[in-house]
């Protein structure tokens, strides 16, 4: 499958300069169904080895990763996305992935000056976490109810195409982990908030995508709560460090202050290159 490849990418070339966690990129890939059509997807390969991998996301975004000893694939990564796409390539990558900047700059790229949302690259260690606080009656546990789980995820983020069927192929997923799929529970049983935690073994950085709370329940701490848990889970299976990318920009600015208040820092940001020439 195209995701295996581009995870096992994702795995090999991480820094904490990189656009994609390996999790991050599982979420984004298999959160919902029938997405084929709308994102053309292409690996380049030495052998068994996926050296680059291009994610067009119609019409005219593309995501691209490559190995740093690789970067002169980005040429061909640009030409292939530039057959497939329905407009004018709009290139997303972190700012501090220097391989692919100076890539994209000499083919023609220069960095987008139009305002509009982005996402902050943050990192944190692991190593003086917090304990887990809870609003009397209010538990936490890992997610065994498939439908339940589901549906307090498109409670959270309504309208969702999160589906049974799509969360199902998430659970089936290289890097997905029972034990870090967490609930937060109301006192009367019902799902209040939730946390989805990704661990690379290899790298030992753990990441949380997506997290989520029921409006109703929401202002009494429960996302900083189970996204503690999911820390100390990941703490006690390897991970040093934890990151996230959430959104920088003024108009969506909660998450990235749920995440500094657990100790995370921004490093790093996304950016936009667009042809000049």
């Amino acid at each position: 499958m195209d995701e295996r490849g581009m995870q096992e990418l994702s795995d090999a070339v991480w820094t904490p300069g990189s656009r994609w966690h390996p999790g991050e990129l599982t979420w984004s890939r298999l959160q919902h169904l029938g997405r084929g059509p709308d994102w053309p997807t292409r690996l380049w390969r030495r052998g068994s080895t996926v050296l680059a991998w291009g994610w067009v996301d119609l019409p005219g975004s593309l995501y691209l990763q490559t190995r740093p000893e690789s970067a002169d694939l980005v040429g061909e990564v640009l030409d292939w996305a530039g057959s497939v796409a329905a407009e004018p390539l709009s290139v997303h990558v972190l700012d501090r992935e220097w391989h692919l900047v100076d890539s994209l700059r000499a083919n023609g790229y220069a960095e987008s000056t139009v305002d509009g949302p982005f996402f902050r690259r943050m990192v944190g260690g692991l190593d003086q976490l917090p304990e887990v606080v809870l609003p009397e009656g209010f538990t936490i546990a890992e997610a065994t109810d498939l439908v339940a789980r589901v549906d307090i995820h498109r409670i959270a983020f309504h309208p969702s195409r999160v589906t049974v069927e799509s969360y199902t192929k998430v659970t089936r997923a290289w890097l997905y982990r029972r034990e870090l799929d967490l609930v937060v529970h109301a006192p009367d049983g019902r799902a209040a908030a939730f946390c989805l935690g990704w661990l690379d073994s290899r790298a030992r950085v753990g990441t949380f995508e997506p997290v989520g709370t029921d409006p109703e329940f929401r202002g009494l701490g429960l996302a900083r709560a189970v996204c503690l848990a999911a820390l100390h889970r990941m703490r006690a299976l390897g991970a040093s460090t934890a990151t996230v990318l959430p959104r920088g920009d003024a108009a969506y600015p909660v998450p990235a202050r749920l995440y500094a208040g657990l100790g995370l820092a921004p490093i790093g940001r996304s950016v936009v290159f667009t042809r000049t020439r």
